[in-house]
């Protein structure tokens, strides 16, 4: 398929990780979770066919909306901005004091990923979190740093747990970290607390038609703000992790795939404040 229009199309995966909790995201169908930081010890269990799953559930009131909010921010012009999944493919080099590449050379890197995938095609989630990483350190965290040293398990899927220990190996010495994860139970108001939290970045899984073949996909970006419209639906702003986010729009509420409209249904929050 044309990476044109197949920005990060993985799912989770329908087999338990060993030490609990399913966030996994890989090709594939079906869904089955366990909701972290959420009410307590409480386990929910979603399944679906991978596309668009999970539910919104809260409370028993509505909380109020406001009209805006905003989440951590990715510098605008800098490394952790303009870093996307095509990173290798557009022949950008890593920059190294031991060693200096070609673009030619850097090319090769893109099917470098793990699992025989290639960054290009499937590494949205190892971009969203060498973005923040990224923007934290100061540093520039490469696609290939996120492959060897977050990917544990070296398979090309980053779960919940591989990005937490990711963040710890990078940032956990200057830094606190809190992190959580929300599906089933994702809400408007989850977002308006992740807002009023200083310093909390948000990876947010969308999902939709993304090549307008009547097949829903998904793809990871980092948001970093919403505003609200008429109708009530939060539309966000956000740092994308693919040459082609420019002009899709990521909204919480029903999207309009036709008009580059793109659902959350997802979302990873991770407060990092100094120590």
């Amino acid at each position: 398929m044309d990476a044109l229009f197949s920005p990060c199309v993985k799912r989770q995966l329908a087999i338990p990780e060993l030490f609990g909790g399913i966030w996994q995201e890989k090709n594939g169908t079906g869904s089955t979770g366990k909701t972290n930081g959420e009410t307590g010890s409480t386990t929910t269990t979603s399944t679906g066919t991978g596309t668009c799953g999970g539910t919104s559930t809260g409370g028993t009131t509505t909380p109020t909306i406001p009209s805006s909010g905003n989440f951590g921010q990715i510098t605008d012009g800098s490394y952790a901005d303009k870093l996307t999944m095509q990173y290798y493919k557009d022949g950008n080099v890593e920059i190294n004091p031991f060693y200096s590449e070609t673009s030619a050379i850097a090319q090769t890197h893109d099917s470098e990923m793990n699992g025989n995938y290639s960054f290009s095609k499937s590494g949205c989630l190892m971009t969203c979190t060498a973005k923040v990483i990224s923007e934290k350190s100061g540093k520039q965290i490469y696609l290939r740093d996120i492959n060897k040293h977050v990917d544990k398990n070296s398979d090309g899927l980053l779960s919940f747990e591989e990005i937490e220990a990711g963040m710890e190996y990078y940032l956990g010495k200057e830094y606190n970290i809190e992190s959580n994860w929300y599906q089933d139970s994702l809400n408007a108001e989850r977002f308006i607390e992740a807002s009023n939290r200083g310093d909390t970045y948000v990876l947010a899984r969308a999902c939709g038609d993304f090549d307008g073949n009547g097949t829903e996909k998904h793809h990871w970006v980092v948001l970093e703000g919403f505003t609200t419209d008429s109708n009530g639906r939060l539309v966000f702003t956000y740092d994308g992790s693919s040459n082609n986010d420019v002009g899709r729009s990521y909204v919480f509420g029903n999207a309009d795939n036709s008009k580059n409209e793109f659902k959350i249904d997802k979302i990873a929050t991770f407060t990092i404040t100094r120590k």
